[in-house]
């Protein structure tokens, strides 16, 4: 693995420790053309223009976030769908109102600023799989 970079080029090398003392010890112009590698901040850095760059995490609006959680239009109206029926029926379901706290939070984000784009929107709490197997399982005991 590199453990130095060229000052002038950015090429990383692999240099032996007593080679750098050597060059140094000799007055060898070389010493000075390289430097030790910084350590790798990151597994996912990529070496570049003498430092290393951390990729930019992946940007969404409020919409792109939404189909991003496996929550897509379909999916969201299943919800609202099952919470309507629950409510007629007298049932809760603890995931359910779990994924409406989470919509609620993204879609009044997104309200105040319909063109957010952010890498921080908050992940859905549970999958979709899950919640729609909570709410019918609670739809069958209330009914």
């Amino acid at each position: 693995m590199p453990n130095y970079y060229n000052l002038t080029t950015n090429e990383l090398v692999t240099i032996g420790q007593e080679t750098i003392d050597a060059w140094s010890a000799n007055g060898n112009p070389k010493a000075t053309d390289y430097a030790p590698l910084p350590s790798k901040p990151s597994e996912n850095c990529t070496w570049g223009n003498g430092e290393w760059i951390t990729p930019s995490a992946p940007t969404y609006t409020a919409e792109e976030w939404l189909e991003n959680q496996a929550y897509t239009p379909l999916r969201l109206l299943t919800c609202l769908d099952l919470e309507g029926k629950l409510r007629s029926k007298g049932g809760t379901s603890p995931k359910l109102a779990a994924i409406r706290q989470w919509l609620d939070e993204i879609t009044l984000a997104a309200a105040f600023n319909p063109n957010a784009v952010t890498s921080t929107w908050p992940s859905a709490p549970f999958a979709f799989d899950a919640v729609v197997q909570e709410a019918i399982t609670q739809l069958i005991i209330v009914a």
